[in-house]
């Protein structure tokens, strides 16, 4: 019985949080497939608590306490304050742009991002990702990487593209993306049991400075793992 509970709680919260936008009881009660009263109970349960709050127009959203549980684990997990600090430091002195990043559900997490602009990547499209590529193929192998992708993309997918890239994370144990906001450096990072990925993005094109910064993003890597 507890563990059902528990699954509806998160199946609710995780809900509100990727729609990005308040919802009713009734909404969240058809999405989720829970019933209406026992949706009603959950959610004025949390709502007590703080994790939820209602808006004016009787929507539910998510409240302090939830935001509050954000920012303490986001501020604690995986990663001390220091290894930001160090890819900071890195950034600057290479004058390049940064970020790090997991996988949840295969949506990225972004735990830093040198641009200041995080929550815009908050559902941004995993196929759209050099950094979720390197995530991808290094955590779970090419072939399930593609389908991933894949399944992500849907009609639009250039299998012949993301397999060139794929051979060449497998290969090099680096992703590159070269596009039209210049080029994308992505290399997997190990700690704790999980895989993340560290990326230089933005980079001018060139292919001497291209090979440097790939050293440049290895050394940190080393760094992150060790700290």
């Amino acid at each position: 019985m507890k563990t059902l509970l528990t699954e509806k709680i998160f199946r609710l919260t995780d809900l509100l949080i990727r729609a990005g936008k308040p919802m009713s009881i009734i909404e969240l009660s058809r999405m989720s497939g829970i019933e209406r009263s026992a949706c009603w109970r959950i959610i004025s349960d949390l709502r007590t608590l703080g994790y939820l709050r209602q808006t004016a127009g009787r929507k539910i959203e998510p409240g302090l306490g939830m935001i509050y549980w954000g920012q303490a684990a986001y501020s604690q997990t995986f990663f001390p304050r220091k290894a930001m600090g160090k890819i900071a430091l890195t950034a600057g002195k290479l004058s390049v742009k940064a970020a790090l990043a997991g996988l949840f559900q295969d949506q990225l997490v972004y735990l830093y991002r040198d641009d200041n602009t995080m929550l815009n990547y908050f559902h941004f499209p995993v196929e759209k990702s050099n950094l979720a590529l390197c995530i991808l193929v290094r955590k779970y192998g090419g072939a399930k990487a593609l389908k991933i992708l894949r399944g992500a993309a849907g009609k639009d997918f250039d299998a012949k593209l993301f397999r060139e890239r794929i051979a060449g994370m497998e290969k090099n144990g680096y992703a590159l993306e070269r596009g039209s906001n210049g080029c994308n450096i992505a290399i997997p990072v190990e700690r704790s049991g999980e895989i993340f990925g560290l990326s230089f993005f933005q980079l001018p094109c060139s292919d001497r400075k291209i090979s440097n910064l790939i050293i440049q993003c290895a050394l940190l890597r080393k760094e992150l793992e060790k700290t």
